[in-house]
């Protein structure tokens, strides 16, 4: 390094330093005023300007917002001002600029279309069922589109661990949060917790809350095993333990669902040499979650009271094995579109009773073609497979006995991060094997350089016929 460019960044770097002590200054000043707007305006086209300057960060952000400002929060209530629509318009217009002036081709996944069938059949029932399945296609629509932004957005391995480094940092600053309010209310004699109560700082009920934390749990722990770097790892067990905390003290039965589906996942999913690493996370996981229900809460007494009165005292709309069996009669009422439009408790039964085959074979289409990329990226990589690919298949095991027991995938927070990361997944995918096709030629070209090989055309001796 020149001392003329070592002069250029410490002066870059001073300049930047007095530029962030000046918008603290004006935060704090407008904190201290009561100025929301003054706040969050500065804030929200800082934040933009970085996701025009890299779109990557546009994902990251919108991760951190679905979990760390509250679900109802509107810049002055107006509609499609939350946080995570802004976020998530930022970053498209942001790659789409950056298509336009770099002129980088557009990754397209097979998986869009069945996706696409899926909302398109969504938008159709909200018309033949009215205003009531309005959030349904809505949800969809979005997801989508972030399924989409992420496939174009993350192309690497490395990426992907970083999307995965930057969910680990928001469960941690989430749970420490969640976690630090439950332990107080337990000094001030509440048997159940915060947690339990849908008593915490960022509203939202406690069956919604473990539904994501569950889905993320087998990536975060699998990342944990396989991650090389001491840092990594310790961050990554840090958030799966703070992750198992919440879950334990939230008494779902969705909860105990994910962690059990987890547990399995990481112990069969990975590799057959790392079955010993999964022992060591999985045991002491599974004692850290039987402490914290029997002794530190008195949690195991209302999930167990709570699920005899769900699946044989409740009626249709508590009632599990009743909204189970209304929704697979309107099922077979009209199979393939569907008869009723459903009750809850079910994202398979409740759209399968309301959108029939339709609906149901483009939706598991999609998730097996997921699979399937996923089983092709362990195939390539073998030894050296990423943790976050094995642990993306663990997490399609949550999603997809979670999506038969619950709610899951129509609440707009589970979807997005779903088919986020699926997206982030699908795009490393789409990336590999253009890497892939790409090493063949040039083997090909090396050993019969008379040929010319290109991507499109047939290929001959005397070159490619169109």
């Amino acid at each position: 390094m020149t001392p003329r460019t070592a002069t250029l960044r410490q002066g870059t770097a001073i300049a930047l330093l007095l530029v962030a002590v000046l918008i603290a200054y004006y935060l704090l000043q407008q904190f201290s005023r009561g100025n929301e707007l003054g706040i969050v305006l500065p804030a929200a086209g800082a934040l933009c300007g970085l996701i025009l300057l890299k779109p990557r960060i546009g994902l990251y952000a919108f991760c951190f917002t679905l979990v760390l400002i509250p679900y109802d929060w509107r810049i002055e209530g107006l509609k499609f001002t939350s946080a995570n629509t802004l976020m998530v318009g930022a970053a498209l217009v942001a790659w789409g600029t950056s298509v336009a002036i770099r002129r980088r081709g557009l990754q397209l996944s097979v998986v869009i279309l069945p996706l696409l069938v899926v909302v398109v059949v969504a938008w159709f029932n909200y018309f033949r069922y009215g205003s009531g399945f309005f959030n349904l296609p809505y949800v969809l629509t979005e997801a989508v589109l972030l399924f989409i932004l992420a496939t174009q957005l993350i192309r690497t391995r490395e990426q992907l661990e970083q999307l995965l480094l930057a969910l680990a940092l928001m469960t941690i600053v989430r749970n420490l949060m969640d976690l630090g309010v439950t332990i107080y209310s337990f000094q001030q004699g509440d048997v159940l917790g915060a947690i339990r109560q849908d008593r915490l700082l960022i509203s939202g009920t406690s069956t919604t809350e473990s539904e994501w934390r569950s889905l993320l749990l087998p990536l975060l722990a699998v990342g944990a095993l396989f991650a090389k770097q001491r840092l990594v790892k310790l961050l990554l067990i840090s958030a799966v333990f703070l992750d198992v905390a919440w879950l334990a003290f939230a008494a779902t039965r969705i909860g105990f669902l994910g962690i059990g589906i987890s547990a399995i996942a990481v112990l069969l999913v990975p590799p057959r040499e790392q079955r010993a690493n999964s022992m060591r996370l999985v045991i002491p996981g599974v004692i850290f979650v039987a402490l914290l229900m029997t002794v530190y809460s008195q949690s195991w007494v209302h999930i167990f009271s709570k699920t005899q009165e769900d699946l044989f005292i409740g009626d249709i709309s508590s009632g599990r094995w009743r909204i189970w069996e209304e929704s697979l009669k309107g099922f077979w009422g009209n199979p393939w579109m569907g008869s009723v439009q459903g009750v809850k408790h079910s994202f398979l039964f409740h759209n399968a009773g309301s959108m029939g085959l339709v609906f149901m074979v483009p939706y598991v289409l999609a998730v097996f073609l997921i699979w399937r990329h996923l089983s092709y990226l362990r195939r390539q990589d073998g030894d050296n497979a990423s943790g976050s690919v094995i642990g993306m298949q663990g997490c399609l095991l949550v999603v997809t006995v979670l999506s038969v027991v619950g709610y899951f995938l129509n609440s707009g927070i589970n979807a997005f991060f779903f088919w986020t990361i699926a997206g982030a997944f699908e795009g490393y995918y789409l990336q590999r094997r253009k890497d892939r096709r790409t090493e063949v030629v040039s083997v090909a070209q090396r050993y019969f350089p008379q040929i010319r090989f290109r991507r499109r055309g047939r290929v001959s001796a005397g070159g490619v016929v169109p």
